[in-house]
């Protein structure tokens, strides 16, 4: 659900971690009840995540967000 969102940004748009929470805990649905989200990081450009790295990602007014499921990573706590 968060590739989806991202790829449904248009040219230039700011990635904001704080949207990526609704998709990321797919809100109504059955999956949904069966994990807690507790954090989000996010990079650009395939730069490794910190922990705390929690800033917006500030997209280029020409450049396009993507995304892919290759990129995404889940951490068991």
């Amino acid at each position: 659900a968060v590739v989806d969102y991202i790829q449904s940004l248009p040219i230039g748009d700011d990635v904001y971690l704080s949207r990526l929470y609704t998709p990321a805990n797919q809100s109504g649905t059955a999956w949904g009840n069966t994990y807690i989200v507790k954090s989000i990081w996010a990079t650009l450009n395939g730069a490794t995540p910190t922990s705390g790295n929690t800033a917006d990602l500030v997209v280029p007014f020409n450049a396009l967000p993507t995304c892919i499921i290759s990129n995404v990573t889940l951490v068991e706590v």
